[in-house]
């Protein structure tokens, strides 16, 4: 199934202020347009401007694309916006379909490890480390970390060392090319 990308245009301004993805955008639109979903802030925004006579805007702006194609799209894109000092409405989902801030996303922690040169200690904090270090001299192991080693940690560890699934992928990045 085709997947696009889509923002949703305040004609007072024209900007966006909303990010979304469907497989069909028309279809998801007039969903937006009736104000029954359970973002409050976006559904607000666009009562407030068909208050005003006007409709706010489709523009379809990627696709047609895989879904996790689509699903990174949506976050730069929202994460572009935001940077840019752009307001949006929308929620960002973790994987348990909680909304997160932005700094908290998965992906969001991934840009940030990147942009840091991959310096894991500045996203991730000492307190990881800290930890393998400990479970090495425990478990006394003498060989080089492996994937297979720090899966073995990082299920062990409780789960507040670590804000969501990317860190894993972080910490593991920074182990396994030191």
């Amino acid at each position: 199934m085709s997947n696009y990308g889509y923002e949703l245009i305040d004609p007072r301004d024209n900007l966006p202020f909303y990010v979304g993805i469907s497989s069909e955008p028309e279809v998801r639109y007039f969903a937006h347009l009736t104000g029954h979903g359970y973002n409050l802030k976006k559904d607000a925004r666009i009562q407030e401007i068909t208050e005003m006579g006007m409709e706010p805007i489709l523009r379809v702006v990627e696709g047609p694309t895989s879904r996790s194609q689509i699903k990174r799209w949506e976050m730069l894109k929202i994460h572009a916006y935001e940077s840019q000092g752009i307001p949006l409405t929308n929620i960002v989902h973790s994987q348990t379909g909680r909304g997160i801030p932005w700094e908290r996303h998965p992906f969001a922690r991934m840009l940030t490890a990147k942009e840091a040169g991959w310096k894991p200690r500045k996203v991730l904090g000492d307190d990881l480390f800290w930890l393998w270090d400990l479970h090495v001299k425990r478990m006394k192991i003498e060989q080089s970390p492996n994937e297979e080693l720090l899966n073995q940690f990082l299920d062990s560890i409780p789960s507040h060392y670590m804000q969501n699934a990317s860190d894993k992928v972080i910490f593991k990045i920074a182990m396994l090319s030191s």
